[in-house]
């Protein structure tokens, strides 16, 4: 399952290139919801895509990359493997149910 999850700066999406802000509190909580109760492996992290801030506050929310690749015309690409403590907390029903209210 992957999931795209990205506030753009430009409001045409095959124009935008990166995103320029960091995600607010309710966009966290809800990341860090949906993230525990779906059954993801991990989060594949395109660097190039995110201010360096934001990269940082996905290391303090979800741990360091176990793996980083460069694919070439997308950038760097981290992935961040979700614990088994994470894992424990999967309820996909649950994970279904959620809404982001902005």
């Amino acid at each position: 399952m992957t999931l795209f999850f990205l506030r753009l700066p430009c409001p045409d999406i095959h124009k935008a290139t990166r995103l320029k802000s960091c995600f607010n509190i309710k966009e966290w909580e809800f990341f860090t919801k949906f993230y525990e109760l779906n059954d993801f492996a991990g989060i594949n992290l395109y660097v190039d895509l995110l201010p360096q801030e934001c990269v940082g506050e996905f290391y303090n929310h979800y741990g360091t990359p176990v793996i980083k690749t460069t694919i070439p015309n997308l950038g760097k690409i981290e992935f961040i493997q979700k614990t088994a403590e994470q894992r424990s907390k999967v309820n996909m029903k649950l994970g279904r149910e959620l809404k982001l209210n902005p």
